[in-house]
């Protein structure tokens, strides 16, 4: 292995890591030994695990929103494309047998409240998530599939925050039913709610 892909490497295996088993219980010889990598050298690129989980949830920030692109190509309804995006989510939750799911979602939940220094890093997390919701959001209000004069950042916001919560719930049960449930709020009650009338039913009809 070159020196120069062991930071990378080290990187990856965190994040596999901590959506499986989280912050506190992964060691730094956890990491290591998952990337092959000697434990002494860790250092050589973090100056603590601290940093080093920083540099795993900006590096998730950045996939997350490169998968979202290529997920959603060639899907020319926005609202389409947001649905894919949550079927996506419970794709990989199911596949994943409720062990991992979003790594921001995770750590959030461990470690916002103990370690304030992984608040602004996660809120980038969640904020880029919430824009890419935003922005689909916003072209279904161009395209007329939304009403004009809906608050595209505030529903984005609304609906990331009640898709954590279901995979929560989901993870907690070992079952999906909490995340189908909030795809049929979503898509089949709220979201028509909000078409204009003409299009109401072609909306919940998708």
């Amino acid at each position: 292995m070159k020196r120069g892909r062991h930071r990378e490497d080290l990187i990856e295996k965190g994040l596999q890591l901590f959506a499986t088993k989280g912050y506190s219980a992964t060691g730094v010889l956890d990491i290591t030994e998952a990337a092959g990598v000697p434990k002494g050298s860790f250092y050589n690129y973090f100056q603590s695990k601290e940093d080093f989980a920083l540099a795993v949830l900006e590096q998730y920030r950045s996939e997350s929103q490169q998968q979202m692109t290529e997920q959603l190509a060639g899907v020319e309804s926005p609202l389409q494309r947001l649905r894919l995006f949550f079927e996506h989510g419970r794709a990989k939750t199911c596949a994943e047998d409720f062990s991992g799911g979003c790594l921001a979602g995770r750590l959030a939940q461990e470690l916002a409240g103990e370690q304030p220094s992984f608040r602004p890093v996660l809120d980038r997390v969640f904020g880029c998530m919430q824009g890419q919701v935003a922005s689909l959001l916003q072209e279904a209000c161009d395209r007329g599939e939304i009403r004009s004069g809906e608050n595209a950042a505030e529903l984005a916001g609304f609906l990331l925050s009640s898709w954590q919560g279901a995979a929560t719930r989901a993870k907690a049960a070992g079952h999906d039913e909490a995340l189908r449930v909030f795809e049929t709020m979503v898509f089949e009650r709220l979201l028509p709610s909000l078409a204009p009338a003409s299009s109401a039913t072609a909306l919940a009809a998708n």
